[in-house]
């Protein structure tokens, strides 16, 4: 699939050069759509959602789990432990605002990543431009 995707980065530049930008280029596309399913899932798992999904128990099995994500086209099943829900508030707006602020920390380390790949897909692309030109 990324080759293909390089393929039509490219266009009609077929050179040795142009190719490896685009393979560049369509690598960090691929990464970035995975970056954006794994805080989508995140997003979807957080207390507050509509059915009480699995919690991550500590800072290293919760990293393990985005790397993991990262890494992977389909998210792997996250680490439980605990009822997340019984520390919600019951107060719906109140609930919703400690939903977001428990999902922040994860999100905050993923639109990193997300920025990374952008700038890898961009800077790809602005030399293919280069060498058209």
């Amino acid at each position: 699939m990324i080759e293909k995707l390089a393929k039509k980065i490219a266009g009609p530049l077929h050179g040795r050069i142009a190719l490896e930008l685009a393979r560049a280029a369509a690598i960090a596309a691929f990464d970035l759509a995975r970056v954006r399913q794994a805080k989508a899932q995140i997003i979807k798992d957080t207390p507050g959602s509509v059915e009480p999904p699995p919690t991550v128990t500590g800072s290293i099995e919760e990293t393990r789990f985005l790397r993991l994500a990262l890494r992977r086209k389909a998210l792997p099943p996250r680490p439980t432990q605990g009822d997340p829900w019984s520390t919600m508030p019951c107060d719906e707006a109140e609930r919703t605002a400690e939903a977001v602020r428990r999902a922040l920390p994860q999100l905050a380390r993923l639109t990193r990543y997300e920025a990374r790949a952008v700038a890898r897909r961009d800077r790809a692309i602005r030399a293919i431009i280069k060498l058209g030109c």
